[in-house]
């Protein structure tokens, strides 16, 4: 997993540094800190209500939303 992730803050941190058009990445950061925050938030609270009363693949697709 730690693979996974260090692939995906590559990824991130080249999006930044070379936004591409449409990325969605690069549209956030665009929007800014608050909007990440945002973001990330609910993201978060997706995963909470998923861990609650959904199986274990909608769990693993909001897991994987949160970590993006």
């Amino acid at each position: 997993m730690s693979e996974m992730l260090n692939r995906l803050e590559t990824l991130i941190a080249d999006r930044r540094a070379n936004p591409v058009e449409d990325s969605y990445t690069n549209k956030l950061f665009t929007k800014g800190r608050t909007k990440i925050s945002q973001k990330v938030g609910e993201e978060a609270t997706e995963v909470i209500v998923a861990a609650l009363g959904e199986g274990r693949t909608e769990q693993i697709r909001e897991l994987a939303d949160l970590f993006y």
